[in-house]
């Protein structure tokens, strides 16, 4: 098990027009939330992933992160007790030195795709012609929101 991951997270999101066919899947797995208070957040993921992360969101794409590697069973029992929940593949591919991690969502929000780009330099991200609109800092567009309230309306 890995020690736990404390990092300042600053990400750009988009949806995707065109899921890229080099991408190489990773893995599916559920997402829960615990719970949501403000800025505040605690995520448990089961899956390819096992893990319970709390983030703070710092404003525009940026979040502090505090992230622990978890049995499964751990990360099962989590997700069975959290009251928000949607699921996903993830799929990882490298665009222009860049890394993206895409996301095709499953049940309710089947036909969703989403790409995020954990950058240093907002400005200098170099976006691939498969992305479409750009949904960093929207809030319904938020892994949270999705999984509370479903599609932004």
């Amino acid at each position: 098990m890995r020690k736990p991951h404390i990092s300042m997270e600053a990400e750009r999101r988009f949806l995707v027009s065109a899921y890229p066919l080099n991408a190489s899947v990773i893995g599916a797995f559920h997402q829960g939330y615990l719970f949501i208070v403000g800025p505040v957040e605690m995520r448990v993921r089961s899956g390819v992933e096992n893990s319970v992360a709390v983030k703070f969101a710092q404003g525009f794409g940026r979040r502090l992160e505090f992230e622990i590697e978890v049995p499964k069973y751990i990360a099962k029992f989590l997700l069975l007790i959290s009251p928000w929940r949607l699921s996903k593949t993830r799929s990882v591919l490298h665009f222009d030195g860049q890394r993206w991690d895409i996301d095709i969502y499953n049940g309710n929000l089947e036909g969703v795709i989403t790409a995020e780009a954990e950058t240093v330099d907002f400005d200098t991200l170099v976006v691939p012609e498969w992305v479409a609109l750009e949904v960093t800092g929207n809030p319904g567009w938020s892994n949270r929101s999705l999984a509370r309230y479903g599609l932004p309306t």
